[in-house]
């Protein structure tokens, strides 16, 4: 007998994610907002 070691995740996927907020924008009818990231904003953004 053989095991599959498949690692799996606790969350969701990144496109299971995205998928979500696409369906609760349309069904709310609202725009989805993008949150800036503290990886790709600039250091003098937060500590000034």
């Amino acid at each position: 007998m053989t095991m599959n070691l498949r690692p799996d995740h606790a969350g969701i996927s990144v496109g299971d994610l995205e998928a979500s907020i696409t369906w609760y924008r349309d069904m709310l009818g609202q725009t989805a907002v993008r949150v800036p990231s503290f990886a790709t904003t600039p250091a003098t953004w937060w500590t000034s």
